[in-house]
């Protein structure tokens, strides 16, 4: 959950695609893009395609909210 939790607060600073976003994390493209895809179905980030030139398309993935907050019950 941590992991995820960094993407969004990298996304937040700039919206980025996912392999930008990987190299700032340092972490694997795919296990990034797993991640995207997971916090996009809970509805913490959403993707948008734009337009690369000379690359046909790119997802850029951006946060749903200006802030999010983790709270834990025991």
């Amino acid at each position: 959950m941590q992991q995820r939790m960094r993407v969004v607060e990298v996304a937040r600073t700039k919206p980025d695609s996912v392999t930008p976003l990987a190299k700032k994390l340092k972490r694997d493209p795919k296990s990034v893009r797993r991640d995207v895809a997971k916090l996009e179905q809970y509805g913490v980030v959403r993707t948008q395609q734009e337009i690369n030139p000379g690359h046909n398309r790119v997802k850029i993935v951006e946060p749903v909210a200006e802030r999010s907050e983790l709270r834990v019950s025991f």
